[in-house]
Formats: structure tokens, sequence, C-alpha cells
């Protein structure tokens, strides 16, 4: 492969990558859900594009056995809890649920 195609293909695999990434902006949490599996599912009442995501109501997912999962646990049912804005982005990457796929998150804000 020559250098100008391995160039093409590089920016198309990393393109990919970005375009299916969702985010939300000055949504509200509508649920918050632990899978079996430790995950945790937010549903935001701003519906994201589907990106990767195949789970109707689970919009994206975290691993809530972590440190960083337990904070942003509490972020999303603080945020519930009272209602506030959030601002939540995904990774562009899905994990299976019991639901369907739902996209890993990378980010939640709380107005």
């Amino acid at each position: 492969m020559n250098i100008s195609k391995a160039f093409v293909l590089a920016a198309l695999l990393l393109g990919a990558g970005a375009a299916s990434a969702t985010s939300v902006a000055g949504a509200k949490i509508s649920r918050v859900r632990f899978e079996d599996n430790g995950f945790v599912a937010v549903t935001s009442t701003i519906v994201p594009g589907a990106g990767c995501r195949t789970a109707t109501n689970e919009h994206y997912t975290f691993d809530g056995r972590t440190d960083l999962g337990r904070a942003r646990f509490t972020a999303a049912l603080v945020a519930f809890a009272s209602q506030a804005l959030v601002d939540i982005s995904g990774t562009g990457t899905c994990t299976p649920l019991s639901t369907g796929l739902s996209e890993n998150l990378t980010s939640i804000t709380v107005r």
C-alpha cells in the first residue's frame, strides 16, 4: 500500500469513529437503571442520534463499578433527583445491555 492510500484509509477510519459519537446538551435525566453486569444505563429527555445505539430507552451507559463510574452515577442521580439540566457526551462505541446496544458515556456535566 502506498502512502497516499494509507493516508486516505486512516482519514476514513478516524472520521468514522468521530462521526458516530453523539451528545446532548441541556437535557434532563429521565431514568437511571443498573444492569446485572454493573453497568449503569442513563436515559435523557433529549434523544441523541442513533450512532451505534440500538437500545430504545438506554441512550448512554458506563461501568458503575469503577471510581469514575461511581462519580458519574452520583452526577446522574443528582441531576435526576433535582431535574437539573445536563450535557452528556458519548464515545461513539457501544456496550450490550439487556435492551440492546447503548453508547458508552464519556462525560456528564450537571449545569
